[in-house]
């Protein structure tokens, strides 16, 4: 069976993130997916954040992408499954009864956040 990835404090007592689970070699795979994606690729970003979904199949970010990259090829009823399935992990993920902050749109817990994408970030 499948576990959510958790989540871990980020130094003060209320404030926490969403557990790295990758492996850091396994994290090349979908920064290449990222690049793509970038660089206006979208088809080709989307076969291999599909794949990479068969070895993690809990990757948050993934199913968001995906489901921004149907949404944009007007895909909308693909575009809500893919994001209610991130929608589900996350929930999964964090326990009942969790009143501490996830604060999602920052760099530090955002992992395909790089240079490229921190500047669409308020």
């Amino acid at each position: 069976m499948l576990k959510a990835p958790g989540l871990e404090s980020m130094g003060s007592d209320d404030e926490h993130a969403f557990r790295e689970y990758l492996p850091y070699a396994d994290e090349e795979p979908f920064e290449a997916a990222m690049g793509l994606l970038r660089a206006g690729k979208q088809r080709k970003s989307k076969r291999r954040l599909q794949a990479f979904l068969v070895r993690h199949p809990l990757h948050i970010d993934t199913y968001h992408h995906l489901g921004n990259i149907a949404w944009d090829a007007e895909h909308l009823t693909q575009a809500l499954k893919y994001h209610e399935m991130a929608y589900t992990i996350g929930r999964l993920t964090v326990p009942a009864g969790f009143s501490g902050k996830l604060p999602w749109a920052t760099c530090k817990t955002v992992p395909s956040c790089g240079p490229a994408t921190a500047e669409r970030w308020p």
